[in-house]
């Protein structure tokens, strides 16, 4: 399908900096703001129909058939607008930070030095009891989970990505196989570096037969989805053979703790050390909003995501 018309983007935080490459390598082409779907609320919805009725191509991103803003529901899109629809995959793969995940309580997500995000294995120690003093970025995450089990982690992602690139008429998954020991392509789980997003946004662009000029310039945009690397044990990496620089400094937000609060602030990066403390406190602050006794207390009440 060839179309110069007005295109909408549908998707989540990967729709700006998606639609962002394509208007740098066609400067030509019509894009309309795009629908981030976890902004979306009910009352957007005539605005959204709106916007989507006068579109020529709509990219969205694949939404399930349950999602809370229902206008917007893959299935939904494809039988009102047909074969302007192009559906594009949610790019989610933790081969390459799978230590990395949210931490939910009672009162909702945790904060850490990272904003949402949280290294499983420094909370668990945190949880456990074990000084801070004694977290070491050689071994933190190997001090207590056996690195052969990550492997699990890695084949089960590729399989929940190459799952949902069946509903999909763009994939990225055979990529990211091809690269993902040998280069750096995720900052974290759901924030795909501008490297693949790039490869992404050709393909669809080759899909739609869109008048690009120099691929290259697919990457001169913004690196928007740049907010958090987490760190990454070098045994671990080795472990799941990865060839390229790894890193225990974490790039995340400033913290202070103002009474029972954790208030994050512009980003920042931390050492090692700086992150675990930073990790401690945050979790010593917040210990009663997840519902928990504070360090070496219960906490069934907690959700890590992903789970596994």
């Amino acid at each position: 399908m060839s179309t110069a018309g007005r295109i909408v983007i549908v998707g989540n935080c990967q729709a700006r900096p998606l639609s962002e490459m394509l208007a740098h390598a066609a400067p030509g082409l019509d894009l309309a703001e795009p629908i981030i779907i976890h902004l979306a609320k009910a009352e957007d919805e005539p605005a959204h129909l709106a916007q989507l009725d006068e579109a020529d191509a709509i990219l969205t991103q694949l939404v399930a058939d349950d999602y809370p803003a229902a206008h917007l529901r893959t299935g939904r899109l494809k039988s009102s607008h047909g074969d302007r629809v192009t559906v594009w995959p949610n790019v989610f793969f933790r081969g390459q930070n799978p230590d990395l995940v949210y931490v939910t309580g009672a009162r909702g997500r945790l904060l850490s030095p990272m904003g949402h995000y949280h290294s499983r294995a420094v909370y668990e120690a945190w949880r456990d009891g074990l000084p801070v003093s004694d977290l070491r970025e050689e071994d933190y995450v190997s001090r207590s989970r056996d690195l052969d089990a990550f492997h699990d982690v890695v084949a089960q992602s590729f399989a929940e990505l190459e799952t949902r690139e069946r509903e999909t008429d763009v994939g990225i998954a055979d990529e990211i196989r091809r690269r993902w020991q040998t280069e750096p392509l995720f900052h974290t789980f759901n924030h795909p570096r501008a490297t693949l997003l790039a490869e992404l946004a050709r393909r669809i662009a080759a899909r739609l037969e869109l008048p690009l000029g120099d691929p290259a310039v697919l990457t001169a945009a913004p690196d928007r989805l740049a907010t958090v690397q987490p760190p990454m044990e070098r045994a671990l990496g080795e472990a799941l053979g990865l060839r390229f620089d790894l890193s225990t400094e974490t790039l995340g937000v400033e913290i202070t703790i103002e009474g029972d609060q954790v208030v994050t602030g512009p980003s920042v990066r931390h050492g090692f050390d700086d992150f675990a403390r930073l990790s401690y406190a945050c979790y010593d602050v917040q210990s009663g909003s997840s519902g928990s006794g504070g360090p070496g207390g219960r906490h069934d009440d907690v959700r890590f995501t992903p789970a596994h």
